[in-house]
């Protein structure tokens, strides 16, 4: 796969594209991050896609999140579980950032990009 700088992806090309995922570019880090929660998964991923669908939520208590929809190529790899809500990236909290925020974040992070989920 060619590398993509990241500059040139769009929302679509991150979150839609294909994968062979046989170097398997992501390593999952369950509990290993300070402050982590027992019910947090830690995902560091090395190259792009992903391979992650993101929708807005909102819950009953009026909290705006990013929800998992959807998985494929290194996110399933990863074993990333649809319902997963994004909770930080790179270590910057998204737990009260919009959905285009948290978008826009995962798409300018740097490699690796580790991403905390709930």
């Amino acid at each position: 796969m060619a590398s993509m700088d990241k500059g040139d992806l769009s929302h679509k090309d991150f979150v839609n594209q294909e994968l062979d995922i046989s170097g398997l570019g992501v390593v999952l880090e369950p509990e290993s991050e300070p402050g982590a929660t027992a019910a947090s998964k830690v995902v560091e991923f090395h190259e792009r896609p992903f391979g992650m669908v993101l929708e807005p939520a909102q819950f009953e208590d009026k909290r705006a999140s990013t929800v998992v929809t959807s998985v494929r190529g290194l996110a399933a790899a990863a074993t990333v579980g649809v319902g997963w809500v994004v909770s930080t990236i790179n270590g910057v909290d998204m737990k009260s950032r919009s959905y285009h925020e948290v978008v826009k974040q995962l798409v300018a992070a740097d490699l690796p990009c580790k991403v905390e989920f709930e």
